[in-house]
């Protein structure tokens, strides 16, 4: 079987036990976290073969996460031990009409060591990969890792690995025009690229103080645009509205071959949503690896999307059965 591998930085979570408020906190849940981890993760529940590439401390912290990842047999053979640190982020569950909080502390954690050193050698990375999967939130740590992203994904290109990359802007770790200039450099070498409208209206295009209204049609015309330009094999995204904390609905869209193709809306209650859209991209990247139709792709993957929210933690633990069979069964409550 071809494997997928991962690039990112692996995190520790910091939770609130009881659904208290950070500022209020006395006690914490540890789990692991990252969004290229919870990829790798969700991949490997669905039956592929999977790596990690990443960094943690020359500690037992750093066993620790080790030996949790091959519990979810994940191939932990590219993980580097260096420095001293794991990065971290504290989740604030939201309820009702407040939203959920996070605090990242990722300066000077172990992925920074060890980035454009011997220690993580590109064509090393790249041995045994028939995909690799990075995110626009890894990039946003730093210059040196978003030079080193791009390296990566270049090499990817010339060694013809097929390369998956998730826009997965986040404000609060850098600016919109940072992110534009990290992303339209990363562009050229994609394959399956995971934006949505807003990604390309807000942080492509830049109308940020006037933002575009959300249509299918304009949605469609950016696909093509950029599919022309760069050579984008899938666009993907989904379309979420937010009705209340606990209550979303969401629709899949994948754009192919100059068409786009898109799932029906599914309204649905919201356990939790961190890491929903890495099971999002799991799931499309799983149909396409077992080289499904595309109608099947966006409805598999749209569903372990949705199914996401139903499970507490950063990953899916959905199996390709359970999230086919919820497609069967999508009115009934309960599987008797």
């Amino acid at each position: 079987m071809s494997s997928i591998l991962t690039f990112g930085e692996i995190l520790l979570r910091l939770s609130p036990t009881h659904s208290t408020r950070l500022k209020e906190m006395h006690s914490l849940d540890i789990s692991l976290g990252g969004a290229e981890l919870n990829v790798a993760i969700a991949l490997s529940h669905l039956g592929q073969s999977t790596q990690v590439c990443s960094a943690v401390p020359k500690n037992d912290i750093g066993n620790r996460v080790l030996s949790g990842l091959s519990s979810h047999y994940i191939d932990t053979k590219k993980i580097v031990k260096a420095g001293n640190r794991m990065g971290i982020y504290y989740y604030e569950e939201g309820k009702s009409m407040r939203p959920s909080n996070v605090i990242y502390d990722r300066e000077n954690s172990s992925i920074h060591e060890v980035v454009n050193t011997e220690e993580l050698d590109v064509d090393t990375i790249l041995s045994g990969v028939s995909t690799i999967h990075v995110t626009g939130i890894t990039c946003a740590l730093s210059k040196k890792i978003d030079d080193f992203v791009l390296r990566l994904v270049k090499r990817a290109k010339e060694m013809g690995v097929k390369v998956s990359f998730d826009f997965n802007y986040r404000k609060k770790l850098w600016t919109v025009e940072q992110a534009r200039e990290s992303y339209l450099r990363i562009l050229p070498y994609v394959d399956y690229c995971f934006a949505g409208f807003q990604d390309f209206s807000t942080i492509i295009e830049g109308h940020i103080s006037n933002k575009e209204v959300f249509s299918e049609e304009k949605l469609l015309n950016y696909y093509q645009k950029f599919q022309n330009d760069y050579g984008v094999e899938y666009f993907l995204s989904t379309k979420r509205d937010v009705i209340s904390a606990s209550k979303n609905r969401i629709k899949g869209f994948l754009f192919n071959n100059n068409r786009l193709f898109k799932t029906e809306p599914i309204e649905f209650s919201v356990e939790e949503r961190i890491g929903a859209g890495d099971a999002f991209a799991a799931g499309v990247l799983h149909g396409i690896l077992q080289k499904w139709q595309n109608e099947a792709i966006i409805e598999f993957g749209t569903m372990a999307g949705i199914l996401k929210h139903s499970l507490k933690g950063d990953h899916s633990n959905c199996t390709e059965d359970e999230i086919l069979e919820r497609l069967k069964m999508k009115s009934q409550d309960v599987c008797r």
